[in-house]
């Protein structure tokens, strides 16, 4: 009995100190820790993201492919590495490695929580009572919005109309062994109409209002009481509401354009205009001798421009300009 008392303690121990820093600093852990990627990575009931599977890089004839090789190991390192972070955020947030990996997505290129993770992260880390949603009815909401489309026949617009209850959504709790409670930002179906959440193409806020309303509100609850827990990462409702564009100054760039003096293509008219008499005057006849020297390059009568200076030697064939 005292054994088996002295291995859990050791045990507790030993996961107490894998933590986040000693996973990539200490040889002995980050070796544990690569083998413990490779075994998560190998199994199928992971995320893609974080699945390495093999492809056969033997050739027919028996030999290595090289390329192939190449991109298997590329495959390897990125999925262990995914792993990794996983690993890492499990032992931030004292949670199981495979709960991370099926609750952390990527969206446009940034790792997200799931709204249900940061709920359930809430309720069960002993610092807070359960967390709870207060709903309430403000009104009517009845916008019109325009969506573009894009199709082969063109670009096009349709008008939609939203015309649903305004409901308002409040996420609040109480600290355990306090009183006072914990209100967080109100979310209502107008703030997401004004932030063109509902606009997005295949938006649930029309669909299921209630449970877009909680995950929200619990996502903003969690941002300003509880910022250890989300780490700066908003969850995968909000990244797929809200693009960030990067900041791109275009102040020198457009005065260039507006500066600069407009470029038109010339034609083959505009390069080779007809010398027309002006009204009233009559063309001077061509020097006699300029006459005998050059032969009728120009047995079409096509307008020739005189100010070309690059002008055909004698016996030669004119060409026409190129642009």
């Amino acid at each position: 009995m005292e054994e088996n008392k002295n291995n859990t303690t050791t045990a507790v121990t030993q996961m107490d100190s894998f933590n986040a820093m000693s996973m990539y600093f200490d040889g002995t852990q980050f070796a544990t820790a690569q083998r413990v990627c490779l075994m998560l990575a190998s199994s199928d009931l992971v995320p893609n993201e974080y699945q390495y599977k093999p492809i056969n890089i033997v050739n027919p004839d028996g030999s290595i492919n090289p390329a192939l090789k190449a991109q298997d190991d590329a495959n390897k390192n990125k999925a262990m590495a995914n792993c990794m972070i996983a690993l890492n955020k499990a032992a931030q947030l004292h949670s199981d490695p495979l709960t991370i990996m099926q609750n952390m997505a990527i969206v446009y290129g940034r790792p997200s929580w799931s709204a249900t993770f940061l709920i359930g992260t809430v309720n069960t880390c002993g610092r807070f009572m359960p967390l709870k949603f207060r709903f309430e009815e403000d009104g009517h909401l009845k916008e019109t919005y325009t969506v573009y489309t894009k199709s082969d026949k063109g670009n096009g617009s349709v008008q939609k109309t939203i015309d649903c209850p305004n409901y308002t959504c409040v996420a609040y709790t109480t600290e355990r062994g306090s009183d006072e409670v914990l209100e967080g930002t109100l979310i209502s179906m107008r703030m997401a109409f004004e932030e063109r959440w509902i606009q997005k193409d295949g938006s649930k806020w029309l669909t299921m209002p209630k449970q877009m309303l909680m995950y929200r509100a619990a996502a903003f609850w969690v941002r300003v009481y509880a910022p250890e827990i989300s780490q700066g990462m908003r969850t995968t409702e909000e990244e797929r509401d809200i693009v960030d564009v990067p900041y791109e100054d275009v102040t020198d760039k457009v005065r260039d354009d507006v500066n600069r003096p407009a470029q038109i293509a010339p034609t083959f008219h505009d390069a080779v205009p007809a010398t027309e008499p002006a009204k009233g005057q009559e063309q001077a006849p061509a020097p006699a001798e300029q006459t005998a020297q050059q032969p009728d390059n120009n047995p079409g009568g096509m307008p020739v421009n005189s100010n070309f200076d690059n002008q055909p030697a004698a016996g030669t064939t004119r060409r026409r300009p190129t642009f």
